[in-house]
Protein backbone atom coordinates (compact mmCIF):
# COMPACT_ATOMS: atom_id res chain seq x y z
CA UNK A 1 0.00 0.00 0.00
CA UNK A 2 1.23 3.60 -1.06
CA UNK A 3 2.53 5.61 1.76
CA UNK A 4 0.28 8.82 2.03
CA UNK A 5 3.24 10.89 3.20
CA UNK A 6 5.00 10.07 0.19
CA UNK A 7 1.79 10.89 -1.63
CA UNK A 8 1.95 13.70 -0.46
CA UNK A 9 5.60 14.64 -0.45
CA UNK A 10 5.41 14.10 -4.07
CA UNK A 11 2.63 15.81 -4.96
CA UNK A 12 4.51 18.94 -2.97
CA UNK A 13 7.68 18.35 -4.59
CA UNK A 14 5.44 18.76 -8.26
CA UNK A 15 3.93 21.73 -7.33
CA UNK A 16 7.36 23.44 -6.00
CA UNK A 17 8.89 22.67 -9.42
CA UNK A 18 6.03 24.13 -11.23
CA UNK A 19 5.62 26.96 -9.27
CA UNK A 20 9.58 27.89 -9.38
CA UNK A 21 9.49 26.97 -12.92
CA UNK A 22 11.25 24.28 -12.86
CA UNK A 23 8.89 22.12 -14.27
CA UNK A 24 6.95 22.88 -17.78
CA UNK A 25 4.22 24.82 -17.34
CA UNK A 26 0.72 25.68 -18.68
CA UNK A 27 -0.15 28.55 -21.27
CA UNK A 28 -3.67 28.21 -19.77
CA UNK A 29 -4.91 30.18 -16.96
CA UNK A 30 -3.70 29.15 -13.63
CA UNK A 31 -6.45 26.59 -12.18
CA UNK A 32 -7.40 25.51 -15.80
CA UNK A 33 -8.82 21.79 -15.46
CA UNK A 34 -10.45 21.15 -19.36
CA UNK A 35 -10.72 23.38 -22.03
CA UNK A 36 -12.92 22.36 -25.30
CA UNK A 37 -15.30 23.58 -27.95
CA UNK A 38 -12.51 25.83 -30.06
CA UNK A 39 -11.41 25.41 -33.45
CA UNK A 40 -8.00 25.01 -34.98
CA UNK A 41 -6.66 25.99 -38.26
CA UNK A 42 -3.05 26.20 -40.12
CA UNK A 43 -1.96 28.89 -42.31
CA UNK A 44 1.53 29.92 -43.43
CA UNK A 45 3.49 28.34 -40.57
CA UNK A 46 1.57 28.94 -37.90
CA UNK A 47 -1.56 27.04 -35.94
CA UNK A 48 -4.08 29.22 -34.50
CA UNK A 49 -6.63 28.03 -32.24
CA UNK A 50 -9.66 30.26 -31.13
CA UNK A 51 -13.33 30.07 -29.86
CA UNK A 52 -14.35 27.32 -26.79
CA UNK A 53 -14.82 27.40 -23.08
CA UNK A 54 -11.59 26.60 -20.57
CA UNK A 55 -12.88 25.40 -17.31
CA UNK A 56 -11.13 25.09 -13.88
CA UNK A 57 -11.11 25.34 -10.02
CA UNK A 58 -8.68 28.83 -10.34
CA UNK A 59 -6.68 27.35 -7.48
CA UNK A 60 -8.66 26.64 -4.68
CA UNK A 61 -8.54 22.53 -3.96
CA UNK A 62 -12.22 21.08 -3.57
CA UNK A 63 -14.00 24.08 -5.29
CA UNK A 64 -16.82 23.42 -8.11
CA UNK A 65 -15.47 24.40 -11.68
CA UNK A 66 -16.46 27.23 -13.05
CA UNK A 67 -16.32 28.17 -16.94
CA UNK A 68 -14.50 31.21 -18.44
CA UNK A 69 -15.02 32.28 -22.23
CA UNK A 70 -11.94 32.10 -24.33
CA UNK A 71 -11.45 35.71 -25.42
CA UNK A 72 -8.14 34.96 -26.84
CA UNK A 73 -6.62 33.56 -29.85
CA UNK A 74 -3.44 31.43 -29.82
CA UNK A 75 -0.69 30.69 -32.17
CA UNK A 76 1.84 27.91 -32.55
CA UNK A 77 4.71 28.27 -34.40
CA UNK A 78 5.18 25.42 -36.67
CA UNK A 79 8.57 26.61 -37.75
CA UNK A 80 10.20 25.52 -34.65
CA UNK A 81 10.82 22.57 -32.58
CA UNK A 82 8.34 22.53 -29.29
CA UNK A 83 6.66 20.04 -26.83
CA UNK A 84 3.05 19.98 -25.43
CA UNK A 85 4.32 20.68 -22.28
CA UNK A 86 6.67 23.48 -23.19
CA UNK A 87 4.97 25.45 -26.44
CA UNK A 88 4.67 29.18 -25.56
CA UNK A 89 1.71 30.59 -28.22
CA UNK A 90 1.51 33.85 -29.55
CA UNK A 91 -1.57 35.33 -27.51
CA UNK A 92 -3.79 37.98 -28.76
CA UNK A 93 -6.60 39.69 -27.00
CA UNK A 94 -9.99 40.14 -28.70
CA UNK A 95 -11.86 43.39 -28.42
CA UNK A 96 -15.03 43.90 -27.03
CA UNK A 97 -16.71 43.89 -30.12
CA UNK A 98 -15.35 40.62 -31.47
CA UNK A 99 -17.88 38.15 -30.98
CA UNK A 100 -16.65 35.05 -28.73
CA UNK A 101 -18.01 32.00 -29.79
CA UNK A 102 -18.21 27.93 -29.25
CA UNK A 103 -16.78 25.98 -32.71
CA UNK A 104 -16.58 29.07 -34.61
CA UNK A 105 -15.45 28.19 -38.06
CA UNK A 106 -12.15 29.18 -39.34
CA UNK A 107 -10.88 29.28 -42.85
CA UNK A 108 -7.98 30.45 -44.96
CA UNK A 109 -8.41 32.53 -47.96
CA UNK A 110 -4.75 32.09 -50.33
CA UNK A 111 -5.81 34.25 -52.58
CA UNK A 112 -6.36 37.09 -50.28
CA UNK A 113 -4.22 35.90 -47.75
CA UNK A 114 -6.87 35.85 -45.24
CA UNK A 115 -8.23 34.02 -42.44
CA UNK A 116 -11.91 34.30 -41.84
CA UNK A 117 -14.50 33.14 -38.86
CA UNK A 118 -18.20 32.61 -39.35
CA UNK A 119 -20.32 30.92 -37.70
CA UNK A 120 -20.49 29.39 -34.27
CA UNK A 121 -22.91 29.82 -31.50
CA UNK A 122 -22.06 32.88 -29.34
CA UNK A 123 -21.53 33.68 -25.82
CA UNK A 124 -22.36 36.08 -23.78
CA UNK A 125 -19.64 38.03 -22.49
CA UNK A 126 -21.49 39.06 -19.09
CA UNK A 127 -21.36 35.03 -17.90
CA UNK A 128 -24.83 33.52 -19.77
CA UNK A 129 -24.75 30.09 -21.65
CA UNK A 130 -25.55 32.06 -25.02
CA UNK A 131 -27.38 34.24 -27.22
CA UNK A 132 -29.17 35.22 -30.87
CA UNK A 133 -26.99 38.01 -31.81
CA UNK A 134 -26.67 39.16 -35.83
CA UNK A 135 -23.89 36.93 -37.59
CA UNK A 136 -21.00 38.10 -38.82
CA UNK A 137 -17.85 37.42 -40.34
CA UNK A 138 -14.51 38.66 -38.83
CA UNK A 139 -11.14 38.55 -40.73
CA UNK A 140 -7.34 38.76 -40.08
CA UNK A 141 -4.40 38.97 -41.95
CA UNK A 142 -1.92 36.18 -40.57
CA UNK A 143 1.41 38.40 -39.21
CA UNK A 144 5.22 36.97 -39.41
CA UNK A 145 5.11 37.43 -35.47
CA UNK A 146 1.90 35.37 -35.01
CA UNK A 147 -0.26 38.44 -33.43
CA UNK A 148 -3.93 38.39 -34.34
CA UNK A 149 -5.86 41.40 -35.02
CA UNK A 150 -9.36 41.05 -35.88
CA UNK A 151 -11.30 42.97 -37.73
CA UNK A 152 -15.42 42.86 -39.41
CA UNK A 153 -15.36 41.16 -42.88
CA UNK A 154 -17.55 43.97 -45.58
CA UNK A 155 -17.16 41.06 -48.55
CA UNK A 156 -20.28 39.45 -49.79
CA UNK A 157 -23.80 39.81 -48.26
CA UNK A 158 -25.54 36.59 -49.69
CA UNK A 159 -23.29 34.46 -46.84
CA UNK A 160 -24.45 32.92 -43.97
CA UNK A 161 -23.36 35.85 -41.53
CA UNK A 162 -26.29 37.77 -43.59
CA UNK A 163 -28.70 35.69 -42.37
CA UNK A 164 -28.29 32.45 -39.81
CA UNK A 165 -26.47 32.08 -36.51
CA UNK A 166 -24.96 28.13 -37.34
CA UNK A 167 -23.50 26.11 -35.03
CA UNK A 168 -22.00 22.24 -35.36
CA UNK A 169 -21.95 22.20 -39.16
CA UNK A 170 -19.52 20.37 -41.30
CA UNK A 171 -16.56 23.13 -42.61
CA UNK A 172 -13.72 21.87 -45.35
CA UNK A 173 -11.77 24.75 -47.40
CA UNK A 174 -9.86 23.76 -50.87
CA UNK A 175 -7.29 25.79 -52.65
CA UNK A 176 -10.23 27.29 -53.94
CA UNK A 177 -13.20 27.61 -52.18
CA UNK A 178 -14.60 27.44 -48.60
CA UNK A 179 -17.61 24.92 -47.90
CA UNK A 180 -19.83 25.14 -44.85
CA UNK A 181 -22.50 22.22 -44.82
CA UNK A 182 -25.04 21.11 -42.84
CA UNK A 183 -25.31 22.09 -38.96
CA UNK A 184 -28.08 23.69 -37.28
CA UNK A 185 -29.08 27.26 -36.64
CA UNK A 186 -31.22 28.68 -33.98
CA UNK A 187 -34.38 31.26 -33.96
CA UNK A 188 -37.21 32.67 -31.88
CA UNK A 189 -40.21 31.16 -32.03
CA UNK A 190 -43.39 32.92 -31.32
CA UNK A 191 -43.12 32.34 -27.55
CA UNK A 192 -40.40 33.93 -27.48
CA UNK A 193 -38.42 30.54 -26.76
CA UNK A 194 -35.37 29.72 -29.32
CA UNK A 195 -35.71 26.90 -31.63
CA UNK A 196 -33.24 25.45 -33.56
CA UNK A 197 -33.68 23.93 -36.87
CA UNK A 198 -31.58 21.83 -39.26
CA UNK A 199 -29.58 23.79 -41.58
CA UNK A 200 -30.58 22.48 -45.45
CA UNK A 201 -28.12 24.37 -47.08
CA UNK A 202 -24.50 24.30 -48.46
CA UNK A 203 -22.71 28.01 -48.56
CA UNK A 204 -19.55 28.29 -51.01
CA UNK A 205 -17.35 30.63 -50.25
CA UNK A 206 -15.72 31.31 -53.89
CA UNK A 207 -12.05 32.60 -53.29
CA UNK A 208 -11.88 34.04 -56.86
CA UNK A 209 -14.93 36.02 -57.38
CA UNK A 210 -15.64 36.60 -53.55
CA UNK A 211 -19.11 35.60 -53.34
CA UNK A 212 -20.90 32.76 -52.12
CA UNK A 213 -23.03 30.02 -54.15
CA UNK A 214 -25.72 28.49 -51.87
CA UNK A 215 -27.13 25.00 -52.44
CA UNK A 216 -30.04 23.17 -51.25
CA UNK A 217 -29.63 20.26 -49.84
CA UNK A 218 -32.07 17.17 -49.72
CA UNK A 219 -33.12 14.92 -46.83
CA UNK A 220 -31.65 11.73 -48.42
CA UNK A 221 -28.20 10.84 -48.88
CA UNK A 222 -27.62 12.43 -45.43
CA UNK A 223 -26.39 15.46 -46.26
CA UNK A 224 -28.72 16.98 -43.35
CA UNK A 225 -25.88 16.48 -41.03
CA UNK A 226 -24.27 18.11 -37.87
CA UNK A 227 -21.79 17.28 -35.81
CA UNK A 228 -19.50 15.37 -38.30
CA UNK A 229 -16.81 15.52 -40.14
CA UNK A 230 -15.59 16.81 -43.36
CA UNK A 231 -12.24 16.32 -45.54
CA UNK A 232 -10.99 17.58 -49.07
CA UNK A 233 -9.39 14.77 -50.79
CA UNK A 234 -8.04 16.65 -54.41
CA UNK A 235 -6.45 13.24 -56.03
CA UNK A 236 -9.83 11.89 -56.86
CA UNK A 237 -12.56 13.55 -59.62
CA UNK A 238 -11.59 16.33 -62.08
CA UNK A 239 -11.31 19.26 -59.09
CA UNK A 240 -10.97 16.67 -56.33
CA UNK A 241 -13.72 15.72 -53.83
CA UNK A 242 -14.88 16.02 -50.38
CA UNK A 243 -15.95 13.41 -48.14
CA UNK A 244 -18.61 13.57 -45.45
CA UNK A 245 -19.06 11.35 -42.39
CA UNK A 246 -20.29 10.93 -38.44
CA UNK A 247 -22.29 12.78 -36.57
CA UNK A 248 -25.90 13.08 -36.75
CA UNK A 249 -28.79 13.21 -39.52
CA UNK A 250 -31.82 14.80 -38.65
CA UNK A 251 -35.13 13.09 -39.80
CA UNK A 252 -36.45 16.37 -39.94
CA UNK A 253 -36.25 20.06 -40.04
CA UNK A 254 -36.88 20.15 -36.43
CA UNK A 255 -34.45 17.77 -35.23
CA UNK A 256 -37.15 15.96 -32.77
CA UNK A 257 -35.21 13.02 -33.68
CA UNK A 258 -31.56 12.59 -34.30
CA UNK A 259 -29.83 8.85 -36.20
CA UNK A 260 -26.45 8.34 -35.61
CA UNK A 261 -24.37 8.60 -39.38
CA UNK A 262 -22.86 5.30 -39.40
CA UNK A 263 -19.63 5.21 -40.29
CA UNK A 264 -20.09 2.33 -43.34
CA UNK A 265 -21.60 5.34 -45.49
CA UNK A 266 -19.47 7.68 -46.42
CA UNK A 267 -21.15 10.55 -48.58
CA UNK A 268 -19.20 12.29 -51.51
CA UNK A 269 -19.60 15.39 -52.80
CA UNK A 270 -17.99 15.71 -56.34
CA UNK A 271 -16.67 19.09 -56.89
CA UNK A 272 -16.66 19.81 -60.50
CA UNK A 273 -20.02 18.28 -60.99
CA UNK A 274 -21.16 19.11 -57.88
CA UNK A 275 -23.29 16.36 -57.33
CA UNK A 276 -23.62 14.39 -53.81
CA UNK A 277 -23.33 10.14 -53.53
CA UNK A 278 -23.00 7.70 -51.44
CA UNK A 279 -20.55 4.79 -51.13
CA UNK A 280 -20.51 2.12 -48.48
CA UNK A 281 -17.48 1.69 -46.64
CA UNK A 282 -16.39 -1.52 -44.78
CA UNK A 283 -14.81 -2.29 -41.50
CA UNK A 284 -16.32 0.62 -39.97
CA UNK A 285 -15.99 1.21 -36.55
CA UNK A 286 -18.51 2.72 -34.39
CA UNK A 287 -20.80 5.72 -35.05
CA UNK A 288 -19.98 8.63 -33.09
CA UNK A 289 -20.05 12.86 -32.71
CA UNK A 290 -17.92 15.28 -31.76
CA UNK A 291 -14.96 13.62 -33.03
CA UNK A 292 -11.86 15.05 -35.42
CA UNK A 293 -10.16 13.95 -38.03
CA UNK A 294 -7.18 14.94 -40.45
CA UNK A 295 -6.04 14.07 -43.80
CA UNK A 296 -2.74 12.58 -45.01
CA UNK A 297 -2.47 15.34 -47.61
CA UNK A 298 0.11 13.45 -49.83
CA UNK A 299 -1.53 10.76 -51.69
CA UNK A 300 0.18 7.21 -52.05
CA UNK A 301 2.26 5.93 -54.73
CA UNK A 302 -0.52 4.39 -56.73
CA UNK A 303 -2.91 7.05 -56.07
CA UNK A 304 -4.15 6.19 -52.70
CA UNK A 305 -5.03 8.60 -50.03
CA UNK A 306 -5.79 8.49 -46.43
CA UNK A 307 -7.99 9.98 -43.94
CA UNK A 308 -7.64 9.64 -39.68
CA UNK A 309 -9.80 10.08 -37.71
CA UNK A 310 -9.94 10.01 -33.34
CA UNK A 311 -12.35 10.21 -30.28
CA UNK A 312 -15.80 11.55 -30.39
CA UNK A 313 -18.40 10.39 -27.90
CA UNK A 314 -21.61 8.09 -28.77
CA UNK A 315 -24.93 9.75 -29.66
CA UNK A 316 -27.98 9.83 -27.21
CA UNK A 317 -29.76 8.60 -29.57
CA UNK A 318 -27.28 5.75 -30.08
CA UNK A 319 -28.31 2.30 -28.80
CA UNK A 320 -25.54 0.00 -29.55
CA UNK A 321 -22.57 -0.93 -27.32
CA UNK A 322 -20.61 1.54 -25.91
CA UNK A 323 -17.16 0.93 -25.78
CA UNK A 324 -14.17 3.88 -24.50
CA UNK A 325 -11.64 1.59 -25.70
CA UNK A 326 -12.89 2.02 -29.56
CA UNK A 327 -12.81 6.07 -28.73
CA UNK A 328 -9.32 5.52 -27.73
CA UNK A 329 -8.05 4.27 -31.11
CA UNK A 330 -7.04 5.94 -34.09
CA UNK A 331 -9.22 4.95 -37.57
CA UNK A 332 -7.96 5.55 -40.92
CA UNK A 333 -10.23 5.14 -44.24
CA UNK A 334 -8.27 4.23 -47.17
CA UNK A 335 -9.33 5.73 -50.36
CA UNK A 336 -10.33 4.58 -52.77
CA UNK A 337 -10.91 1.02 -50.98
CA UNK A 338 -12.87 2.78 -48.62
CA UNK A 339 -11.97 0.74 -45.92
CA UNK A 340 -11.29 1.48 -42.39
CA UNK A 341 -8.52 0.03 -40.72
CA UNK A 342 -7.51 0.31 -36.78
CA UNK A 343 -4.61 1.90 -35.36
CA UNK A 344 -2.53 -0.34 -33.15
CA UNK A 345 -1.90 2.57 -30.45
CA UNK A 346 -4.73 3.78 -28.65
CA UNK A 347 -4.52 7.08 -26.75
CA UNK A 348 -4.58 6.94 -22.98
CA UNK A 349 -7.78 8.70 -22.84
CA UNK A 350 -10.50 9.18 -25.19
CA UNK A 351 -11.40 12.75 -26.17
CA UNK A 352 -14.66 15.03 -27.50
CA UNK A 353 -15.45 18.29 -28.82
CA UNK A 354 -11.84 18.26 -29.57
CA UNK A 355 -10.22 19.72 -32.72
CA UNK A 356 -7.11 18.11 -34.76
CA UNK A 357 -5.57 19.53 -37.60
CA UNK A 358 -2.16 18.14 -39.07
CA UNK A 359 0.59 20.37 -38.74
CA UNK A 360 3.33 19.29 -41.14
CA UNK A 361 4.31 16.30 -42.86
CA UNK A 362 2.84 13.50 -40.72
CA UNK A 363 1.82 14.66 -37.79
CA UNK A 364 -1.58 15.19 -36.60
CA UNK A 365 -2.32 17.45 -33.24
CA UNK A 366 -5.39 17.11 -31.15
CA UNK A 367 -6.34 20.36 -29.59
CA UNK A 368 -8.22 20.50 -26.07
CA UNK A 369 -11.47 18.11 -25.55
CA UNK A 370 -12.67 16.56 -22.56
CA UNK A 371 -12.09 12.75 -21.36
CA UNK A 372 -14.38 10.26 -20.09
CA UNK A 373 -15.55 6.79 -19.14
CA UNK A 374 -17.62 4.14 -21.67
CA UNK A 375 -20.75 5.37 -20.94
CA UNK A 376 -19.94 9.08 -22.46
CA UNK A 377 -19.85 10.37 -18.80
CA UNK A 378 -17.89 13.89 -18.81
CA UNK A 379 -16.09 14.18 -15.46
CA UNK A 380 -16.38 16.54 -12.90
CA UNK A 381 -14.03 19.18 -14.59
CA UNK A 382 -12.41 19.85 -11.14
CA UNK A 383 -9.32 16.88 -11.71
CA UNK A 384 -7.21 18.45 -14.42
CA UNK A 385 -6.59 17.02 -17.85
CA UNK A 386 -3.92 14.75 -17.85
CA UNK A 387 -2.54 16.15 -20.95
CA UNK A 388 0.11 19.25 -21.42
CA UNK A 389 -2.54 22.00 -22.41
CA UNK A 390 -4.29 19.74 -23.93
CA UNK A 391 -2.61 18.67 -26.67
CA UNK A 392 -0.84 15.54 -27.55
CA UNK A 393 0.51 14.78 -31.41
CA UNK A 394 0.09 11.45 -33.48
CA UNK A 395 2.15 10.46 -36.12
CA UNK A 396 0.09 9.37 -39.05
CA UNK A 397 2.96 7.07 -40.38
CA UNK A 398 4.60 5.35 -37.25
CA UNK A 399 1.05 5.17 -35.93
CA UNK A 400 2.75 6.05 -32.52
CA UNK A 401 2.07 9.05 -29.71
CA UNK A 402 3.77 11.77 -29.47
CA UNK A 403 4.36 15.09 -27.21
CA UNK A 404 7.06 16.08 -29.45
CA UNK A 405 6.89 18.38 -32.23
CA UNK A 406 9.13 18.19 -35.42
CA UNK A 407 9.05 20.71 -37.81
CA UNK A 408 11.57 18.91 -40.14
CA UNK A 409 9.59 15.27 -39.84
CA UNK A 410 10.04 13.06 -42.96
CA UNK A 411 7.80 13.17 -45.86
CA UNK A 412 4.03 11.17 -45.31
CA UNK A 413 3.93 7.58 -46.46
CA UNK A 414 1.23 4.84 -45.70
CA UNK A 415 1.97 2.99 -42.74
CA UNK A 416 2.99 -0.75 -42.96
CA UNK A 417 -0.77 -1.90 -42.04
CA UNK A 418 -2.17 1.04 -44.70
CA UNK A 419 -0.09 -0.78 -47.46
CA UNK A 420 -0.99 -4.25 -46.33
CA UNK A 421 -4.65 -3.14 -46.62
CA UNK A 422 -4.19 -2.14 -49.99
CA UNK A 423 -2.59 -5.67 -50.91
CA UNK A 424 -5.04 -7.82 -49.10
CA UNK A 425 -8.48 -6.04 -50.06
CA UNK A 426 -7.73 -4.23 -53.19
CA UNK A 427 -6.96 -0.26 -54.25
CA UNK A 428 -10.98 -0.28 -54.72
CA UNK A 429 -14.29 -1.31 -53.34
CA UNK A 430 -16.03 -4.57 -54.88
CA UNK A 431 -18.96 -2.23 -55.51
CA UNK A 432 -19.64 1.31 -56.07
CA UNK A 433 -22.78 2.35 -54.86
CA UNK A 434 -23.12 4.58 -58.25
CA UNK A 435 -20.96 4.28 -61.16
CA UNK A 436 -20.55 7.72 -61.69
CA UNK A 437 -18.05 7.41 -58.50
CA UNK A 438 -16.22 4.52 -60.04
CA UNK A 439 -15.39 7.23 -62.68
CA UNK A 440 -14.76 9.77 -59.83
CA UNK A 441 -12.34 7.54 -58.35
CA UNK A 442 -10.31 5.27 -60.47
CA UNK A 443 -7.28 7.03 -61.89
CA UNK A 444 -5.84 6.10 -65.23
CA UNK A 445 -2.16 6.89 -64.02
CA UNK A 446 -2.61 4.73 -61.01
CA UNK A 447 -2.18 1.18 -60.96
CA UNK A 448 -5.25 -0.71 -61.22
CA UNK A 449 -6.12 -3.36 -58.53
CA UNK A 450 -3.43 -5.06 -57.51
CA UNK A 451 -5.02 -7.70 -55.74
CA UNK A 452 -7.46 -8.32 -58.71
CA UNK A 453 -10.43 -7.31 -56.47
CA UNK A 454 -13.86 -6.63 -58.71
CA UNK A 455 -14.88 -3.24 -59.71
CA UNK A 456 -17.90 -3.67 -60.27
CA UNK A 457 -21.00 -1.46 -59.86
CA UNK A 458 -24.11 -1.66 -57.79
CA UNK A 459 -26.92 0.29 -58.91
CA UNK A 460 -29.08 0.25 -55.85
CA UNK A 461 -28.69 2.60 -53.05
CA UNK A 462 -27.38 0.42 -50.29
CA UNK A 463 -26.62 1.99 -47.49
CA UNK A 464 -23.54 -0.43 -46.74
CA UNK A 465 -22.84 -2.79 -44.97
CA UNK A 466 -23.91 -2.85 -40.71
CA UNK A 467 -21.95 -1.08 -38.44
CA UNK A 468 -19.74 -3.38 -36.38
CA UNK A 469 -16.70 -2.68 -33.71
CA UNK A 470 -14.16 -4.11 -36.01
CA UNK A 471 -10.36 -4.70 -34.98
CA UNK A 472 -8.89 -3.54 -38.64
CA UNK A 473 -6.37 -5.42 -40.23
CA UNK A 474 -2.73 -5.50 -38.68
CA UNK A 475 -4.54 -4.20 -35.70
CA UNK A 476 -1.87 -5.87 -33.24
CA UNK A 477 0.76 -5.32 -35.69
CA UNK A 478 3.31 -2.24 -35.13
CA UNK A 479 4.22 -0.09 -37.95
CA UNK A 480 7.84 -0.83 -38.76
CA UNK A 481 8.52 2.46 -40.25
CA UNK A 482 10.95 4.44 -38.22
CA UNK A 483 9.87 6.25 -35.61
CA UNK A 484 11.81 9.92 -35.52
CA UNK A 485 11.20 10.48 -31.96
CA UNK A 486 12.56 6.78 -30.98
CA UNK A 487 14.50 7.29 -27.63
CA UNK A 488 18.14 6.28 -28.21
CA UNK A 489 19.35 2.83 -26.81
CA UNK A 490 20.26 3.06 -23.00
CA UNK A 491 23.75 2.80 -21.39
CA UNK A 492 25.01 1.95 -18.35
CA UNK A 493 25.35 5.48 -15.87
CA UNK A 494 28.18 6.80 -15.65
CA UNK A 495 30.31 8.20 -12.47
CA UNK A 496 29.17 11.76 -12.93
CA UNK A 497 25.47 10.76 -13.26
CA UNK A 498 25.86 8.99 -9.91
CA UNK A 499 27.86 11.84 -8.47
CA UNK A 500 25.01 14.24 -9.50
CA UNK A 501 22.06 11.95 -8.39
CA UNK A 502 23.84 12.08 -4.83
CA UNK A 503 23.70 16.09 -5.28
CA UNK A 504 20.39 15.90 -6.94
CA UNK A 505 18.80 14.00 -3.55
CA UNK A 506 20.42 16.11 -1.14
CA UNK A 507 18.38 19.10 -3.58
CA UNK A 508 14.84 17.56 -3.04
CA UNK A 509 15.97 17.53 0.54
CA UNK A 510 16.13 20.80 0.34
CA UNK A 511 13.23 21.52 -1.68
CA UNK A 512 10.95 19.13 0.80
CA UNK A 513 11.76 21.37 3.65
CA UNK A 514 10.87 24.79 1.43
CA UNK A 515 7.45 23.15 0.37
CA UNK A 516 6.55 22.83 3.95
CA UNK A 517 7.41 26.27 4.67
CA UNK A 518 5.21 27.42 1.67
CA UNK A 519 2.60 24.93 2.48
CA UNK A 520 2.09 25.96 5.91
CA UNK A 521 2.19 29.75 4.75
CA UNK A 522 -0.57 29.50 2.02
CA UNK A 523 -2.95 26.98 4.52
CA UNK A 524 -2.98 30.46 6.85
CA UNK A 525 -3.40 32.54 3.96
CA UNK A 526 -6.08 29.92 1.97
CA UNK A 527 -8.27 29.69 5.11
CA UNK A 528 -11.40 32.51 4.00
CA UNK A 529 -10.70 32.77 0.38
CA UNK A 530 -13.56 32.93 -1.61
CA UNK A 531 -14.22 31.37 -4.77
CA UNK A 532 -13.62 33.74 -7.72
CA UNK A 533 -12.19 33.28 -11.20
CA UNK A 534 -8.81 33.79 -13.05
CA UNK A 535 -7.02 36.95 -11.68
CA UNK A 536 -4.96 37.68 -14.63
CA UNK A 537 -6.64 39.86 -16.87
CA UNK A 538 -4.19 39.21 -19.48
CA UNK A 539 -5.65 36.15 -20.34
CA UNK A 540 -9.34 36.12 -19.64
CA UNK A 541 -11.76 39.12 -18.57
CA UNK A 542 -12.52 38.19 -15.00
CA UNK A 543 -15.85 40.24 -15.74
CA UNK A 544 -17.41 36.92 -17.29
CA UNK A 545 -17.47 35.32 -14.16
CA UNK A 546 -20.68 36.05 -12.12
CA UNK A 547 -20.39 37.31 -8.76
CA UNK A 548 -23.24 35.42 -7.27
CA UNK A 549 -21.97 31.43 -7.92
CA UNK A 550 -25.01 30.16 -8.24
CA UNK A 551 -25.00 31.78 -11.67
CA UNK A 552 -21.90 29.78 -12.54
CA UNK A 553 -21.80 26.86 -15.11
CA UNK A 554 -20.73 24.13 -12.28
CA UNK A 555 -21.29 20.10 -12.93
CA UNK A 556 -24.78 20.64 -11.64
CA UNK A 557 -26.18 23.11 -13.97
CA UNK A 558 -24.11 22.73 -17.37
CA UNK A 559 -26.86 23.22 -20.18
CA UNK A 560 -28.50 20.27 -21.82
CA UNK A 561 -28.76 19.92 -25.72
CA UNK A 562 -31.87 19.18 -27.69
CA UNK A 563 -32.41 15.37 -27.20
CA UNK A 564 -28.69 15.20 -26.32
CA UNK A 565 -27.72 15.61 -22.70
CA UNK A 566 -23.74 15.38 -22.04
CA UNK A 567 -23.38 12.63 -21.04
CA UNK A 568 -26.02 11.35 -19.17
CA UNK A 569 -27.36 14.70 -16.71
CA UNK A 570 -29.03 14.32 -13.30
CA UNK A 571 -32.99 15.48 -13.81
CA UNK A 572 -32.27 18.30 -12.10
CA UNK A 573 -29.92 19.67 -15.19
CA UNK A 574 -31.49 23.08 -15.77
CA UNK A 575 -32.35 23.02 -19.60
CA UNK A 576 -31.24 25.48 -21.88
CA UNK A 577 -32.04 23.55 -25.49
CA UNK A 578 -28.68 24.24 -26.88
CA UNK A 579 -29.43 22.13 -29.97
CA UNK A 580 -27.85 18.91 -30.89
CA UNK A 581 -23.87 20.47 -31.20
CA UNK A 582 -23.17 20.56 -26.85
Amino acid sequence: MRNPLTSWLARAVLTLLFATGLAASSFLPTGTTYWFFQRSLVAKNWLYIDGGEIWGTWGHAGANASVQWNEQTFAIDLSKSWTTDSVVPVKSNKTSSVPLGKRPDLWYDPKKDTVLSVAGLQYKKNGGSFYLSPPQEWEFQPKDDGSVSWSLHTGDSDGPAAHLQTCSGQYVTTPDAHFIHGGFYYSYGDNGKTISQALDQMFISNFTSDKYENTTLSNTLNTLRTDGEGQYVPVFGTDGVILYFGGQTPTDPSMRTLVPAALDVITVYDIGSKKFYQQAATNAPASRMNFCSASAGTPGKNGTYEIFIFGGRYSSFDHGERKDEVLQKVFILTLPAFTWIEAPNQAEHWRTTHTCARINNRQMISIGGIPGDNLGNIPSMTEGDALPNGLVLFDMTTLEWTTKYDPNAAAYKPADIVTASYKATGTYPQLWNDPALEQIFVRKDASQNPSGTSTGTSTGTSTGTPTGTPTGIGSNDKSTSTNIDGEAPKSKAPIGAIVGGVIGGVAVLAILAAVIFFWRRRTQQQKNVPQIGPQNKEYYSVSQVPHDTSEMWTMGNIPETSGNPIHELPNSVKKFELGPGK
